[in-house]
This record gives structure tokens, C-alpha cells and sequence, in this order.
């Protein structure tokens, strides 16, 4: 089974998920936050105390959430597979989102994409004006070029690393400098605010590795310049609702809001994902109110209701069914074992 928590404002987190929340009577959003991988999730259920009066109850400043390991306590994007995304993802924005009710894709930092009629050229329109944080400037059509070579460099082991190698024609002995050679060529540069991917390959899918439903995520270019790994290492920065605040290993990851956002402010301040290997420990701090969301492994789902925990579906299908066209074969005889 699958771990991990998520809440998501404009779109979901994945079609295998479902939302937990610490239960008051009325849902609270967390705006842009996104994180993947939720399969079960519960929600304590606050009984009968009158409510106390306004003033007296305080806002939540700090949404804290207690994940198993998610993957490499890293800042790098390309070091660690999916599942070492979520506590990046607060950060970052892709270029196509994920409606949460629908599942649909719908325009994030891309407003639109284009295929041609080969399925081998897709022609991609940027939101104008969005900026990085820490003042790395305006996200631009070099962004994405950028993003792509970083998910396909060699020392990549993100999930869909390989799928993108292959897009691009680059193969395992390529060194560094043909990856980014190809990147170039396979990513054109139309003008600030559009870029046409030219692929190797048919690929009619394609908007889904564009999509939150995977690893493209939108990184400086201006940043990498300026310090490459050494500052990549320090922070995950991008343009998403909430900023990077700190790491600390095997501990915790705390973000800070990004006021004025342009999707839309997170209602917390800050946001925090605390490491709490053990399932039966997420429950206890969860019904302790240490925290006010954890994954729940199924076996202690029984437990948990007893507990007063509530059990929240989610709003999309858990099974997910997916086509990607081309197969698996290879590409000449000689490749075959007799």
C-alpha cells in the first residue's frame, strides 16, 4: 500500500487518493499545497463541547503533517523517484494541472498545448508574469527547457526519467554535455512564452508527463547558473504557494506561504511535513493532536474508527487505468535473447 498525505486547492493530487483531515464540521482548504501518494486517510471527529467563541479559538498558523519516508531526504528533484516528491511539491508547479474533482487536465503554468498532426511536435503557450521565489525572475519558455534537461540528465532517477530519455533520443552512454545538446534540439524555443517540444518519438500522451500527474517540474534557470548543484542542494525553489524554509534530515520540512499567490494564498501560514516512520506512531500523534494530518495505514483503519477517527472517500476513482502507445519491444533483431 501506498503512503502519503495530500491536500490540493485547484487540482488533485492523484486518481489513487483521498483527502484527511483533522474534522471540525466545516472543511478548510490549503490552497496550492500539493502532494502525492494518499491511500487511506481519516479525520478526527471533534463531539458534542460547545465551540468556544472566535477569540478565544485562534487560527492555525502551522498545518503540520506526519509522512512515513517519502524517498531520499534531499532538495533534489531528479534524486529520488515520485514518491520523494510530496515534500517538494508545496514549492514547485507544473505545467499542466489536474482538476481535483474531475481529474481533467486544466493550464497551470502552461494556458494551452497544441500536438501537431505527426503526435511528434507539441507546441506549448506559458502563463505570463509568474515569478520564481527569492527573486530568480520571471518563469519563461528557458524554465522549461531547463526542467527537462535536469529530469533527464545522468544522474537522474526520477520514474518517468527513462520515458523522457527516449523522447528526446538520448541514450545511457550519452555523457552530460550530449544530454544537454539534445535537450536543446528536442525543446525549441520559440520566444519567452512558448516552446515546442520536438520528439523522437510519437507520443499522442504526451500532455501527461506535462501534467502534476508525474515529474516535470518547472525549476530556475537563472539559479542553476548561478550556483548549479551547490544551490539546487540548499532549497526547492520555484513558483509555487508556498516557499522553502528549511530541511532538517530525518526530521522535518517546514514551508512559509507565498502571499498574493497567483493561483491562490494559502489559508496557513506555514506548512510542515514531519518524518514519523513508524504507522502506529502517525495515529497516536494524529489522535494527540500533535499533527492535523497523517497517513493511516489500512490494518489500522478498525483501530483508528474506534478511536473517533472518520473515514473520508475520495472525490476520484482509486484505480487508475492508463494506455501509453508505442508498447514495449525492441527496436532490432539483435537485441532479442534466443
Amino acid at each position: 500500500m501506498q503512503e502519503g498525505v495530500s491536500c490540493r486547492e485547484t487540482f488533485p493530487i492523484s486518481d489513487e487518493e483521498v483527502t484527511m483531515q483533522r474534522y471540525r464540521g466545516s472543511g478548510s482548504s490549503l490552497g496550492g499545497l500539493c502532494a502525492i501518494g494518499l491511500v487511506l486517510t481519516v479525520a478526527l471527529a471533534q463531539a458534542a463541547p460547545p465551540a468556544p467563541p472566535p477569540a478565544a479559538q485562534g487560527k492555525l498558523e502551522r498545518l503540520r503533517i506526519a509522512v512515513a519516508a517519502l524517498g531520499w531526504d534531499t532538495n533534489f528533484t531528479w534524486r529520488t523517484a515520485r514518491s520523494g516528491l510530496p515534500d517538494k511539491r508545496p514549492a514547485l508547479e507544473f505545467l499542466v494541472g489536474i482538476d481535483r474533482r474531475s481529474g481533467a487536465y486544466i493550464p497551470e503554468l502552461a494556458e494551452k498545448w497544441e500536438m501537431a498532426p505527426d503526435s511528434k511536435s507539441w507546441t506549448i503557450t506559458l502563463r505570463q508574469g509568474i515569478q520564481f521565489h527569492e527573486h530568480w525572475g520571471e518563469f519563461t519558455a528557458k524554465d522549461v527547457r531547463h526542467a527537462v534537461f535536469l529530469l533527464t540528465q545522468p544522474a537522474s532517477v526520477q520514474s518517468t526519467a527513462g520515458l523522457w530519455r527516449t523522447l528526446m533520443g538520448i541514450v545511457g552512454t550519452d555523457p552530460i554535455e550530449a544530454v544537454a545538446k539534445k535537450v536543446a534540439a528536442g525543446v525549441e524555443i520559440i520566444d519567452d512564452y512558448q516552446v515546442r517540444f520536438r520528439l523522437q518519438h510519437v507520443a499522442p500522451e504526451f500532455v501527461e508527463l506535462l501534467s502534476a500527474h508525474t515529474d516535470l517540474v518547472m525549476q530556475s534557470k537563472a539559479r542553476w547558473d548561478a550556483g548549479g548543484t551547490e544551490f539546487y542542494g540548499q532549497k526547492v525553489v520555484g513558483t509555487g504557494p508556498f516557499e522553502f524554509v528549511e530541511r532538517k534530515l530525518g526530521s522535518h520540512v517546514l514551508y512559509k506561504r507565498v502571499d498574493n499567490h497567483w493561483r491562490k494564498t494559502p489559508e496557513y501560514k506555514e506548512l510542515e511535513f514531519r518524518w514519523v516512520p513508524e504507522s502506529v506512531t502517525r495515529l497516536a500523534t494524529l489522535l494527540a493532536e500533535e499533527v492535523h494530518i497523517a497517513d493511516v495505514e489500512r490494518a489500522l483503519q478498525p483501530e483508528a474508527v474506534v478511536k473517533g477517527m472518520k473515514i473520508i472517500p475520495s472525490t476520484l476513482p482509486a484505480i487508475q487505468h492508463m494506455w501509453n502507445f508505442g508498447g514495449l519491444y525492441f527496436a532490432s533483431p539483435d537485441k532479442l535473447d534466443p
